[in-house]
């Protein structure tokens, strides 16, 4: 007991109240890069759906251009059934994030940025656990 006493008032913590403060102020910093990282991988989710929705789109482009061309060619909506309302969903979400098509290199550009982001704020919270263990 009297050596992790002393081991406090090496860091500093003088009174239970310092500590108890010590520890909610800790475990508020934990609770933030939490956040900051589920922020992030909803972010990467969301730029990995555009991926997905940009290659379908261009996957399906040629098909959706003929049907729209010729729409009178029943026998071609025929074939292209299960694709064309793939087409229009992907479309319809990417419009929805994007005033234009973006590049994949743009999306994967983005993706590189919030990865690297996620790894700095995981590294963060890897070295506060490491801190609460050696505090023990």
């Amino acid at each position: 007991m009297a050596d992790s006493i002393i081991k406090l008032r090496e860091q500093g913590i003088n009174s239970i109240t310092q500590l108890d403060d010590l520890i909610k102020k800790s475990a508020d910093d934990r609770q933030d890069l939490l956040d900051k990282i589920k922020n992030i991988e909803t972010k990467m989710k969301s730029l990995s759906q555009d991926m997905e929705n940009i290659n379908t789109i261009n996957k399906y482009r040629e098909i959706y251009k003929y049907h729209k061309k010729n729409l009178e060619d029943k026998q071609f909506a025929e074939e292209y059934y299960s694709e064309l309302p793939v087409y229009k969903i992907a479309a319809k979400e990417i419009l929805e994030n994007y005033k234009k098509l973006p590049k994949t290199k743009e999306i994967l550009s983005n993706f590189d940025k919030l990865q690297e982001k996620k790894n700095n704020f995981l590294t963060l919270f890897s070295i506060g656990k490491t801190m609460k263990i050696i505090m023990r």
